[in-house]
C-alpha cells in the first residue's frame, strides 16, 4: 500500500452485508437452557425405556400393560414437543404440557406413587423450562418490526414510552403462553381420563359392598370341593407361630373342628380339610395363636355324590382391581361352584419374578365385592393369557415359571400333573364331570404354521383331554369343557384362538365324533363379549351332527370385543356379565340351561336343551 493512500479507519469500515451478529449473551443461555432440557428428556427417555419395571418407571400391581400401550406412544409424543421447542420454546411448551396432563391420570393410575410423581416432575420440568423461555422469547415479527425502527425523538419521553411498550408486550407474552398452557393442561387431562376409562376403567357400576373392618386375615378363599373336604388358602395379616382353620356346620362355628396347617407359602396357609360329609354347608375360619377371626368367616357346601339340581356360575377377564356389581350378582345367584376361565386379572406381567405374580393376586383377593364371593362360593380357576403373561401369551412368556410358583401358592386347585406342569385338572360335581383345560403355558406361538404338530394343550394334556373325554362318554352324565378360548372360529393362520390352530382342533373333534359324546357342554371365554351356540358351528369333525352347545362368558369387567362365530344367539358385547349352567338330572335326560347374564342379574340370552344320558352308562 502506498504511503499517499488515505489510511482507513474501524468507523470507515462497513460490515459485510453477509456476515452474521456476534450473538448475544441472552441468545447464547438461551440456547444452553434448551440444549440440556432437550438432553434430559433424551436421558430421561432412555432411562425410562431401559429401567421400565425395576427401578425408574415402577408400575402398580396389574400395570404392566402401561409399557407397552402408553410409554412408547408418550415418550413419542413428548420427542415432539421437544424439537419443536428448539425452534419454538413457547409452542413445545404448549405442546409439552398437553402431552404431559395426558399423561397424568395413567402414571397416577399405574404406577406406584413415587414413580408417578418422579416421573411427572422429570418430564414437567423441561415444560417449565420451555414456557418460560417461550414467555421470554422476542421472535415476533410485529415486534422485531418495532425494534428495527429508527427512533423518532430521542427524548426521555419516548424512551419512557418504548420502556412501557416493551413491558406491556412482556406481560402479553407471558400471559398468552402460560394461558395456552393452561389449556393445554386442562385438554389433556380430560383427554387422558377419558382414554383411560375406554381401556381400563369400569365398564359397569361398582359394588357397594364395603370391606369388613381390618382383622388378622387379610383374605381367604376355598376351592377344590369334594364330596369329603376342600382345600383353602389364607393370608394372615400378621406373623403366627399356630394356625388351625376352624371348621363347622354352625355359622356361629359352635362345636368346630381344627384343621391343622399344611404348608406355608410366603405367608399364604394352606389347609387341606378332609372328613367332611357330602352334599353339607360348612363354616370356616382362621384360628392365630388361640384369637379367632370372627370378622371374615368363609362358606362353602361339600359336593354331592349322586344327581340333583346344580348351579355353576362361570366369568372371565376382570381388570386388575375390579369392585364391579358383577361379582355381587354372582354371589345372588348361589352357584355351588364359580368357575373362572381366566384373566383373572389383567397383570399383563412380563418378567419372571413371582412377587409381581403375588402383588396382583393380593390386589384381586382383597377387592371387596370379589373378596365377598370367594369367601361365600367355592372357586375352581385356570389362567387366561392375561393372568399368565402379557397379551396372546403362550410357553415361551417370560413370567412363565413364575406364574407355576404364585398359581400353586395363592389359587386352591384339583390334582395337578406334576409341580412344573400346565395346570390343567378336572372335577366332578353329581354326575357331573368339569374338565378344565390350560390354554396358555403349553401352546406353541401364534405365529407358528399350523403344519398339524402345532399345538395349543402340549402333547401330555392333549393325552389327558382324549383320555377325560373318553371316561367321561360313559362314568357321567353331563360333561363340561371348560375351555378359554373361542373354539368356533374359521380357521386362520395366526389366530390366537382356535383358528390358528385347527390341525388340533379338528383332532379333539373327530375323537369326540368317533365315541359318539352327545351330553358335552363347552364353556368359552377370552372374547368379551357373551353368545350361546347350540351345536350347529361347533362341529369341526368330518361327522354330521356331532356338534355340542356352547356357552360364552366374558367379561366380568373389560371393553367388550368380538372374537369368532358365527353363533346362534348373540354376541352381546361389554363388561358386567357372567354365566350360568343349570344342570337337571332326570330319567328322561339331562336338562341343561345355558344362560347369560348381567350385572344387575338380568337375563341377556339363554337356551334350553336335553341331552340324552350315556348309552353306555354301567
Amino acid at each position: 500500500m502506498s504511503s499517499a493512500e488515505p489510511r482507513g479507519t474501524m468507523t470507515d469500515i462497513e460490515p459485510s452485508p453477509h456476515c452474521e451478529p456476534e450473538p448475544q449473551p441472552t441468545s447464547r443461555l438461551r440456547h444452553r437452557v434448551l440444549v440440556a432440557s432437550i438432553t434430559i428428556v433424551a436421558v430421561c427417555s432412555l432411562i425410562g425405556f431401559v429401567g421400565r419395571g425395576r427401578w425408574a418407571i415402577v408400575v402398580r400391581p396389574g400395570g404392566a400393560t402401561f409399557d407397552d400401550r402408553v410409554l412408547p406412544w408418550f415418550f413419542l409424543a413428548f420427542l415432539v414437543a421437544a424439537l419443536l421447542s428448539w425452534r419454538w420454546p413457547r409452542v413445545g411448551g404448549i405442546v409439552g404440557a398437553f402431552v404431559v396432563a395426558v399423561f397424568v391420570p395413567f402414571a397416577v393410575a399405574q404406577l406406584v406413587p413415587w414413580s408417578a410423581a418422579l416421573t411427572i416432575v422429570v418430564f414437567g420440568v423441561p415444560v417449565l423450562i420451555w414456557l418460560v423461555l417461550g414467555s421470554m422469547s422476542r421472535d415476533d415479527p410485529s415486534e422485531a418490526d418495532r425494534r428495527s425502527e429508527p427512533a423518532a425523538d430521542e427524548g426521555d419521553e419516548n424512551d419512557t414510552v418504548d420502556q412501557n411498550d416493551t413491558v406491556d408486550l412482556g406481560r402479553r407474552r407471558v400471559l398468552f403462553t402460560f394461558a395456552g398452557a393452561a389449556v393445554a393442561v386442562v385438554a389433556g387431562s380430560s383427554l387422558g381420563r377419558y382414554v383411560y376409562d375406554r381401556i381400563w376403567g369400569p365398564t359397569h357400576p361398582e359394588s357397594e359392598v364395603t370391606a369388613p373392618p381390618e382383622s388378622i386375615v387379610e383374605w381367604m378363599w376355598c376351592g377344590a370341593v369334594t364330596t369329603t373336604g376342600c382345600s383353602v388358602r389364607v393370608r394372615p395379616r400378621v406373623e403366627f407361630e399356630n394356625a388351625a382353620l376352624l371348621v363347622s356346620t354352625d355359622a356361629g362355628l359352635a362345636g368346630a373342628t381344627p384343621t391343622p396347617l399344611a404348608d406355608l407359602y410366603d405367608r399364604v396357609a394352606d389347609f387341606a380339610v378332609d372328613g367332611l360329609e357330602l352334599d353339607t354347608r360348612y363354616w370356616y375360619a382362621l384360628e392365630v395363636d388361640g384369637e379367632v377371626d370372627r370378622t371374615r368367616i368363609g362358606t362353602f357346601r361339600t359336593f354331592p355324590d349322586r344327581a340333583r339340581p346344580l348351579r355353576l356360575a362361570f366369568g372371565s377377564c376382570a381388570r386388575t382391581g375390579s369392585n364391579g356389581a358383577v361379582f355381587d350378582a354372582i354371589r345372588a345367584a348361589q352357584p355351588d361352584v364359580y368357575v373362572n376361565l381366566g384373566d383373572f386379572h389383567y397383570g399383563d406381567i412380563f418378567v419372571d419374578d413371582v412377587d409381581d405374580y403375588r402383588q396382583v393376586f393380593d390386589v384381586q383377593l382383597t377387592r371387596p365385592a370379589q373378596a365377598a364371593l370367594y369367601r361365600s362360593v367355592p372357586i375352581a380357576y385356570v389362567w387366561d393369557d392375561h393372568d399368565f403373561g402379557p397379551d396372546n401369551a403362550d410357553r415361551t412368556a417370560p413370567g412363565r415359571n413364575a406364574a407355576m410358583v404364585a398359581y400353586r401358592e395363592y389359587v386352591p386347585h384339583y390334582e395337578l400333573a406334576g409341580p412344573t406342569s400346565a395346570i390343567f385338572q378336572a372335577f366332578t360335581i353329581g354326575t357331573t364331570r368339569v374338565v378344565m383345560t390350560d390354554a396358555r403355558s403349553e401352546r406353541d406361538p401364534d405365529t407358528d404354521p399350523d403344519t398339524g404338530r402345532k399345538t395349543m394343550l402340549g402333547d401330555v394334556q392333549l393325552r389327558w383331554l382324549l383320555a377325560e373325554l373318553e371316561r367321561a362318554a360313559t362314568d357321567h352324565d353331563l360333561v363340561i369343557w371348560v375351555n378359554p378360548v373361542p373354539w368356533v372360529d374359521p380357521a386362520e393362520a395366526g389366530a390366537d384362538s382356535w383358528a390358528g390352530y385347527d390341525a388340533e382342533r379338528r383332532r379333539i373333534a373327530e375323537h369326540i365324533a368317533e365315541l359318539g359324546i352327545d351330553h358335552l357342554v363347552m364353556v368359552s371365554g377370552d372374547a368379551h363379549m357373551v353368545a350361546i351356540d347350540d351345536g350347529t358351528h361347533t362341529n369341526y369333525s368330518t361327522v354330521d351332527g356331532a356338534g355340542f352347545p356352547l356357552l360364552h362368558v366374558a367379561s366380568l369387567d373389560r371393553p367388550g370385543s368380538t372374537k369368532g362365530g358365527p353363533y346362534t344367539t348373540g354376541p352381546i358385547t361389554g363388561g358386567g356379565h357372567f354365566g350360568l349352567v343349570e344342570v337337571d338330572v332326570t330319567e328322561a335326560g339331562t336338562a341343561v340351561g345355558l344362560v347369560a347374564k348381567d350385572w344387575r342379574g338380568d337375563e341377556l340370552l339363554r337356551h334350553d336343551v336335553t341331552l340324552p344320558r350315556p348309552s353306555r352308562r354301567p
